[in-house]
C-alpha cells in the first residue's frame, strides 16, 4: 500500500520536463560486442577434371590445406558457378599460403585469382516486356548521343540481373558495362529503352582510395593514409612520381 500511494503522489511528467533531462554521455552507452571487418582477399579453386563437382573441390580442398597445422584463418568457403569455388582470408599472407600448398601437393586444383569487376549500372522502372538483347540493342542503337565514337568490339555491355520494382509490368535491370560507357551513361543520366526513357543510376559498390586491394570497399576499409592505384605508396595518383615518370 506504501508503495501505491507513493506512485499515485508522484506528478505525472510533461514533455518539457522529460526533454530538459540531460542525455546520457557516449561513454555511457552500451557498445556493440563482434569483430572488426577487415578487408577480404580471395582465390578461386577449380579442378582441372570436367566432371568434378564443387562438392568434390571442396573435399579435395580440404585435404590438401589443413588450416590448424597451418595457423591461418580462412573466413568463408563459397561455391560459385562451373564447379568453382572462392576462398576469402582477412590477410594476404594467408590467402598466399594457400595458394602455395594447393600448387605444391595437388595436380588435380588449379587456382586462379578473381578479374577485376566492371562497373554496375542500373536502369529504373523498365517494362518487363524488354529481353536483355532488346535493353542492350537499345543501349546502342537509340542513344547515339551518348555512345557517339564507341567500338562496340571492345565494349561490354550486359545485363547481370534484374531488380524488382514497385509496379508488377516493371523491372530494374543492372547492367555491367565498360568503365569508358559508364562514365557516359552517369554523365547522361537517362536513356532510352523502346517507347521509355528511364533514369540510368550507378549501382556499383563504392571502393576505398585507402585501400590497395581490389576487394576493400569503403564498408571493410581500415586503412588510415590513401593508398596509390599506381605504386601501392602513402599519396594518391596525382603525386605519384612512378605514374609520371611511366
Amino acid at each position: 500500500m506504501e508503495g501505491l500511494r507513493k506512485t499515485l503522489e508522484e506528478k505525472p511528467k510533461i514533455y518539457a520536463a522529460a526533454a530538459a533531462k540531460p542525455k546520457p554521455s557516449e561513454a555511457a552507452k552500451p557498445q556493440a560486442s563482434g569483430l572488426m571487418t577487415t578487408p577480404t582477399h580471395t582465390i578461386i579453386v577449380s579442378s582441372r577434371c570436367a566432371n568434378h563437382t564443387s562438392d568434390q573441390v571442396v573435399k579435395a580442398i580440404r585435404e590438401v590445406v589443413d588450416a590448424r597445422e597451418m595457423g591461418i584463418g580462412v573466413d568463408r568457403v563459397r561455391k560459385a558457378r562451373n564447379q568453382k569455388v572462392v576462398l576469402s582470408c582477412a590477410s594476404q599472407e594467408a590467402i598466399k599460403r594457400i595458394e602455395a600448398r594447393i600448387k605444391i601437393r595437388s595436380k588435380d586444383l588449379q587456382v586462379t585469382k578473381p578479374e577485376p569487376a566492371l562497373p554496375l549500372v542500373i536502369i529504373r522502372d523498365v517494362l518487363k516486356i524488354n529481353s536483355d538483347q532488346d535493353i542492350v540493342d537499345s543501349l546502342k542503337g537509340q542513344n547515339s548521343h551518348i555512345t557517339e565514337g564507341l567500338e562496340w568490339e571492345k565494349i561490354v555491355a550486359r545485363v547481370r540481373y534484374r531488380r524488382r520494382a514497385r509496379n508488377p509490368l516493371e523491372c530494374q535491370p543492372v547492367l555491367e558495362v565498360s568503365p569508358v560507357l559508364y562514365t557516359r551513361l552517369i554523365k547522361a543520366g537517362h536513356i532510352y529503352v523502346g517507347l521509355q526513357r528511364r533514369p540510368v543510376w550507378d549501382q556499383s559498390p563504392l571502393y576505398s582510395a585507402r585501400a590497395a586491394s581490389d576487394s576493400a570497399t569503403v564498408k571493410y576499409c581500415r586503412e588510415e593514409a590513401d593508398k596509390c592505384a599506381h605504386s601501392g605508396g602513402d599519396h594518391t595518383g596525382l603525386l605519384c612520381q612512378a605514374r609520371k615518370n611511366s
